[in-house]
């Protein structure tokens, strides 16, 4: 519901933005997240609180004695969103309040691989769990593990070959009436780094994702943003070619699934778990499997360092994850050759500190920075234009 009480100042947008993804806090935690004076915060907040669009949410526990200082929050009420994965097993749907963490969740397994159906029973079953009504959702998120064209929305690959592009989103888009954006798994990946991960305080990164199921991803994070270029081609090493008359076409083809089983059979190993077998040699002293697979990485790497130069490269996805440290440190040796001829050290290369779904985190967090947009515009005269916070801000 809009509360006319006239355009959001600064200082509103500001601490809205702040008790939406860091509270409940109390007006002390506000000042000093803030930066503005105490009686601009109680002022500040007693105007959102009349906005209805933040609320006493109990009261905080002290140790020491005295009155407890009331905390405050995003009235979960303003507005609610619904995240959902897709793969090649199933849909899963999240319904999300702002500020406040998930309302319902449900899981829909295929038997062959889901379809449009399946992608809307899970959410009408998520929203009829949490008490909502679908339609009245500021924002649908769906994550697939294709990349996503952000000019038009539409899919330039795709994992589940059966269900094409044009059904997926032209499909849900009628089959929902609320907007539904597509996000690609790997740049979902990089926002969870980039706000809940090792990248909080990393503003340039490169994410590159080895996984046994769906191969190379990767998404490159500039100023604190995801980038996704013209047409949603930027990080995508795997399409890289590895050399203009190479009969092996492009750098996916060494660094998936079958390609790996191949280089751990050619060096003795039984392949049926690639994953266990990249964690045994990253476990062992010099093993040259390790050493191959980090040079394949740090190739499509190099190719990065002399066109972007991030400030670090994030290994990612279950190969990666496996490969840990060992390979990090190998892969950041193969690129020392880049720097030798300016006397410099080659940027960091780490592992992910988000093994736990890092997916449903980095879709939880984009739900949330649409909801704290929409409060925004819903509740602001349209003639102001509104500039979203920095811990909101929406990627490029």
């Amino acid at each position: 519901m809009r509360n006319e009480i006239g355009p959001w100042s600064d200082s509103e947008i500001e601490v809205f933005g702040l008790l939406a993804s860091a509270g409940p806090m109390a007006r002390s935690e506000i000042v000093r997240s803030s930066g503005f004076s105490k009686a601009t915060v109680q002022n500040t907040v007693d105007r959102l609180v009349t906005r209805r669009v933040v609320e006493a949410g109990g009261a905080a526990v002290e140790i020491k004695p005295g009155p407890r200082p009331m905390l405050y929050r995003a009235t979960p009420s303003a507005a609610f969103g619904v995240g959902v994965e897709i793969h090649r097993s199933g849909v899963a749907a999240e319904v999300l309040a702002v500020g406040n963490g998930a309302l319902a969740r449900v899981s829909r397994p295929a038997q062959r691989h889901p379809e449009q159906t399946d992608v809307v029973d899970a959410i009408g079953a998520a929203c009829a769990q949490a008490g909502v009504r679908g339609a009245d959702a500021a924002a649908v998120v769906v994550s697939v593990s294709g990349g996503v064209n952000p000019q038009t929305g539409a899919l330039l690959s795709w994992d589940l070959p059966e269900w094409h592009d044009d059904d997926l989103v032209s499909g849900l888009g009628a089959a929902l009436p609320v907007p539904v954006e597509l996000e690609n798994e790997t740049n979902l990946w990089a926002t969870a780094e980039s706000e809940l991960g090792g990248m909080a305080q990393s503003a340039d990164f490169m994410l590159l994702t080895l996984s046994s199921e769906t191969g190379v991803g990767g998404a490159l994070v500039l100023d604190g943003a995801v980038r996704r270029g013209r047409v949603g081609l930027a990080g995508e090493l795997g399409y890289l070619p590895l050399s203009p008359n190479s009969p092996r076409g492009e750098l996916r083809s060494l660094l998936e699934r079958d390609a790996l089983c191949a280089l751990a059979t050619d060096h003795g190993h039984d392949a049926d778990d690639i994953v266990a077998v990249v964690r045994a040699a990253a476990g062992a002293e010099h093993d040259p499997l390790l050493a191959e697979l980090a040079t394949r990485i740090a190739h499509a790497l190099s190719a990065v360092l002399v066109t972007v130069d991030p400030g670090r490269f994030v290994l990612a996805g279950d190969l990666g994850l496996a490969g840990g440290d060992a390979l990090a440190a190998a892969v950041r040796e193969r690129l020392r050759p880049v720097f030798s001829s300016l006397r410099i050290d080659p940027p960091e290369v780490t592992v992910s500190a988000l093994p736990d779904q890092p997916v449903r985190r980095g879709l939880a967090a984009m739900v949330q920075r649409r909801l704290r947009e929409f409060v925004l515009q819903q509740h602001n005269p349209p003639t102001q234009a509104i500039h979203p916070n920095s811990r909101g801000r929406r990627s490029s």
